[in-house]
């Protein structure tokens, strides 16, 4: 089979690697999108030395969507030819944190494109438990989106909880901040898109933003966030993991308001007396549990949720060099690597 590999220093080539076969309780997926993800980035930019200390060679991808093409034995949730999302943490499934849905806090943790090959790949074995059903309504692009960024949204967005009278400061207009938007809108609550590149922007603007702070025209975003608010947004989301954003997000956020933080930053970038004064509920959010997904896909359906506008770039596995120098540049909105519907 043909795969992406990183060879460190923001360079990658595709190579031919063995078939794999799926063991006991796996299965074997012919794939069909594989979405790209600022996660990636820390391995796609490592030095060659960090990777090649890995017991494997590095396929990324951690946003799977395939068809199941070889099932191993004691598998019965899925059959070969099933249409699947796959959830890419892996856990024991044992432990309380797996039997609540949490693979992710599992103390076993591993996740497909880190400890075990991702999805980059024309074959990709996997847990059968983390295959999710893909509803025929939701193409294999929104499969994979959901695999990770859309998810990620969603859950972040339930702790939130938007409605009519909220209006929804989204900071950072990359992928998952993207998806916020696209889910959001259909809650009712009023969106303003805090960001940059016309990409993103325009990317925003589809999926039903309502308003735009180009941070690269724009001075003092609080007081534009002020201008289009009375005493500053109830709800905000933070995507982007920058310390500026941080800062603009505590000094605009109206009182009593809430946040959820989905990127890091190792550094401290909050102070603390603002939200005792103002009283604010600051929430950090994890991926998604896995129990999300079916009413996720529920509501992208019922919704008709347009998360497939959101993919800018589409690349075949020959091509996926180009679609990590396209991600890299963030000159885009989502980036997907396709295969043929064979």
């Amino acid at each position: 089979m043909r795969a992406l590999v990183f060879t460190g220093n923001e360079q990658a080539e595709v190579r031919e690697l063995p078939d794999p076969t799926p063991g006991p309780d796996e299965v074997l997926l012919a794939m069909r999108a594989s979405g790209l993800c600022g996660s990636d980035m820390h391995d796609y930019r490592a030095p060659p030395e960090r990777l090649q200390a890995r017991p494997v060679p590095v396929v990324p991808g951690h946003e799977p969507s395939g068809v199941v093409a070889e099932v191993g034995t004691g598998v019965s949730n899925v059959e070969v030819g099933d249409r699947v999302s796959v959830y890419h943490w892996q856990g024991c499934g044992m432990c309380e944190r797996c039997r609540g849905g949490y693979a992710q806090w599992c103390p076993h943790a591993t996740a497909y494109s880190i400890h075990h090959p991702g999805a980059h790949a024309d074959l990709m074995v996997v847990k059968a438990r983390d295959c999710l059903p893909l509803p025929d309504d939701l193409t294999y692009a929104t499969g994979a989106y959901i695999a990770c960024g859309v998810g990620t949204g969603w859950s972040a967005l339930r702790k939130l909880d938007p409605g009519p009278e909220d209006t929804l400061a989204v900071f950072g207009l990359g992928p998952i901040g993207l998806a916020a938007i696209a889910l959001a809108a259909p809650m009712g609550c009023r969106i303003i898109g805090v960001g940059r590149r016309a990409a993103r922007v325009e990317a925003a603007r589809k999926v039903g933003v309502d308003e735009i702070i180009d941070i690269d025209q724009c001075d003092d975003v609080p007081a534009a966030l002020a201008d289009f608010t009375a005493g500053g947004p109830t709800l905000a989301y933070e995507t982007s993991g920058a310390a500026s954003a941080h800062q603009w997000l505590m000094a605009s956020l109206a009182r009593a308001g809430k946040a959820v933080f989905v990127a890091p930053n190792p550094e401290p970038t909050i102070s603390i007396p603002p939200a005792i004064g103002k009283e604010l509920v600051l929430m950090g959010s994890f991926v998604m549990p896995v129990q999300e997904f079916w009413p996720l896909t529920r509501f992208l359906i019922r919704h008709a949720v347009p998360i497939d506008e959101l993919v800018s770039h589409r690349f075949p596995l020959d091509q996926g060099p180009e679609a990590y120098r396209v991600f890299d540049s963030s000159e885009c909105a989502k980036v997907i690597i396709e295969w043929p519907d064979r």
